[in-house]
């Protein structure tokens, strides 16, 4: 009776950071066709096992899978939890200790795809949220309030137009709000102000980039650097590769490049990366996840150089997110079943699997790994 209580009304309180020193866990939207809820695994880094936690239910609708995107999001303090309902078309906030579900927030200038889904982004102070509005083809900007309830700030549209943005992000200083223009083969950034509201800065394409003309140039997610100075894109293109953009303290994006990915495993279309604590510093290892396979870059900042260093195919990744934490590495599998799995990263970058598990929740398409230890 206490421990079924305790389900009931802390069923993640382990998450509040009070609890969470020394501890990682991998947190998931699980996006089912139907009532959505959102899990949290118990991640062991030494043999690399996942344990399943808790779940807390969004009461909206998931899509039962989408584009590869960024569906969750957790402030750096673990006090408010967020989470995309596709097919309701809302943003689910929750609360610590308990993780009570605090309200679902939409607005009508936006929406969701049913099909495609849609990604959102924190600022590293986690006072303010957007997202990628896969359905109206827009931004929304969210501010996030004491209570982790989120007030409506504006919608907007890049200059280079209306697009699915399936990439977004923060970049760590909090300044700059980069997103993804796949249609357009380009990435829109915009400067970040006091109340969270965005200014358009212009966009930056990779349309005439000379290795981009054959194969295409077509950016999806986004990673940063640690200085704020450098955005790395996943190119879901055939030729497998990713791209490159300077960020400049004003917040415009310049000097445009794709590097090729060549890998004995033949694995192409680059819809994850993720730098590793290294590389996210300068120099290290970048994970870019491809469909069936990951490759393992090696990334120096300053010259900047992307070149790989080993590949591992995995046969039920078709492509779904991935996150890293010290030599461990946690990806999404496509199903059915849907599972997490985790592989041990070796010195040369090859992947050793370690463990897997079964979402049972439903169709999870990106790990979030908390605490983040970049």
């Amino acid at each position: 009776m206490i421990r079924s209580l305790l389900a009931r009304v802390v069923i993640l309180a382990a998450l509040s950071i009070y609890c969470l020193a020394g501890t990682s866990y991998v947190i998931v939207n699980n996006n089912p066709f139907g009532p959505n809820s959102v899990s949290a695994y118990k991640l062991d880094t030494a043999n690399g096992s996942l344990s399943f936690y808790g779940k807390v239910a969004t009461t909206g609708q998931g899509t039962g899978g989408s584009v590869v995107a960024v569906a969750q999001a957790i402030t750096s303090d673990a006090r408010c939890l967020f989470a995309i309902d596709s097919r309701s078309n809302d943003i689910a906030a929750f609360a610590s200790p308990s993780y009570k579900l605090v309200g679902k927030f939409s607005n009508s200038a936006l929406n969701f795809s049913n099909y495609a889904g849609g990604t959102i982004a924190l600022s590293p102070n986690g006072r303010f949220l957007y997202g990628g509005y896969t359905g109206s083809l827009n931004i929304g900007a969210w501010r996030v309030n004491p209570n982790c309830s989120l007030t409506f700030i504006a919608a907007y549209v890049a200059s280079i137009g209306a697009d699915a943005y399936y990439g977004l992000g923060v970049s760590p200083n909090g300044s700059t709000l980069v997103v993804s223009a796949p249609d357009f083969q380009a990435a829109e950034s915009f400067k970040i102000g006091s109340t969270g509201s965005l200014t358009d800065l212009g966009f930056v394409s990779f349309a005439n980039v000379t290795s981009c003309i054959e194969a295409g140039c077509f950016p999806a997610a986004i990673d940063f650097t640690k200085d704020s100075k450098v955005v790395i894109f996943g190119n879901p293109s055939s030729q497998p590769s990713v791209m490159t953009a300077s960020l400049g303290t004003s917040g415009t994006l310049t000097n445009p490049q794709e590097w090729d990915l060549p890998n004995s495993s033949g694995v192409a279309f680059s819809n994850a990366v993720f730098l590793s604590a290294q590389a996210y510093a300068g120099n290290g290892f970048l994970y870019v996840g491809m469909a069936s396979g990951v490759v393992t870059a090696a990334f120096t900042e300053n010259p900047l150089s992307i070149t790989t260093v080993n590949s591992t195919a995995i046969t039920l990744f078709a492509g779904g997110g991935l996150a890293s934490t010290g030599n461990t590495l946690v990806l999404t599998e496509a199903g059915p079943p849907q599972d997490l799995a985790t592989f041990r990263i070796n010195s040369d970058g090859s992947l050793t699997p370690l463990s897997t598990v079964t979402d049972k929740g439903g169709d999870p398409i990106w790990p979030t790994i908390y605490p983040n230890t970049r």
